[in-house]
This record gives structure tokens, sequence and C-alpha cells, in this order.
């Protein structure tokens, strides 16, 4: 029998379900001529949300002295399929939609972003500005990813202009410093 597994709304992973017992199944799963082949199967028009979060904690030592950072950021996006060529080659646009953060260290404090909150930043604080005008930028920012059927990225269209956004956002206004910025980003 297959089972549907629903991911968010519309996408779906349909998986095989042998209903043999664990020992015959087993035996049934060994042979290489019974693969299972997961593919991403999207249609053209379908949306669906996602929201991803990282946690990342650096702990460094710099001319002696221990330094730790901490930095938590989740971004809501929305992505449509916007086509299936013939080749199976799957293009979604991802819309940046909302994006949080929270960033702690012992040199900066806490400085943290909420885009569906208003505009927070500490103006006296440099790296608050900085940080908030990155994010700011990223929200409703269009990334056009496009995937083979096994779900490999082959191609991105979007990233520079994203990354040109977020620079500028940081307050760089000549070259060296929007070199610099881009290269933090």
């Amino acid at each position: 029998s297959t089972e549907q597994i629903p991911l968010q709304s519309e996408p779906t992973i349909e998986v095989e379900v042998n209903e043999q017992p664990a020992a015959s199944a087993q035996k049934t799963l060994n042979k290489a001529s019974d693969k299972i082949e997961l593919k991403l199967n999207l249609q053209k028009g379908q949306k669906f949300g996602m929201l991803i979060t990282t946690d990342i904690k650096i702990s460094q030592t710099m001319n002696g002295q221990e330094m730790k950072m901490s930095q938590l950021t989740t971004m809501g996006l929305v992505s449509e399929v916007l086509d299936v060529n013939d080749d199976g080659i799957i293009s979604i646009k991802m819309t940046y939609e909302t994006i949080k953060g929270k960033m702690k260290s012992q040199q900066m404090g806490v400085i943290e972003f909420d885009s569906t909150k208003p505009q927070q930043d500490d103006v006296n604080n440099p790296q608050s500005q900085m940080m908030a005008g990155m994010y700011r930028a990223m929200v409703g920012a269009e990334l056009v990813m496009k995937y083979n059927p096994k779900g490999d990225a082959v191609g991105i269209e979007g990233f520079d202009a994203m990354m040109d956004k977020m620079v500028e956002g940081m307050g760089a206004s000549d070259q060296i410093g929007r070199a610099s910025c881009r290269e933090r980003v």
C-alpha cells in the first residue's frame, strides 16, 4: 500500500509500505533490485512555507582572552514552484517573509531583531544597526532555486542582488566598506 505524508501544505512524499513480517521485509530490502527512490514531485503553482532556524555558538581564544558568541536566527520563507521543465528541473521562487535574530557576545552585549515588529535597532550601537540593516534588506528578497528531481540544487538566481541589498543595508557607503561587509555576510 502507499501512504502519503504531507509536508507543510501541498507537497507530499509517497512511501511504499511493505506489510510483511520484519524478518521477511529485511530480506526484501537487502535485495539490490528492491531500492526505494525518493524524488521531488512538485507541480507548477504549488506554494509552501518553511521556517529555517540556525543556532550558532562560537568560542575562540584571541591574544590569550576567551571570546564567546552565540547567534540564533529564524527565517520564514514562502516558496512557489514556478516551473518544472521537460528534464525535471524544478524552479522554485523563495521569498524571505520574516527574520528574527538574536546575537549575544561579551563585547557587544545582546542585539536583537524581529522583522514583524517596528524598527527597534539601537541607534547608539553600530553593530545593532548593521545587523538590523542587513536583516531588513533580506525581508522581501527573492531567490530562484533550481533543483533536479533528486533534490540537488543545480542553480540559483538573485543571490548577488540580495547580497548587494544586505551590504547596502549594513550602511557601507564606499567601495572598501562594501567589500568588507560582503566578506562578513
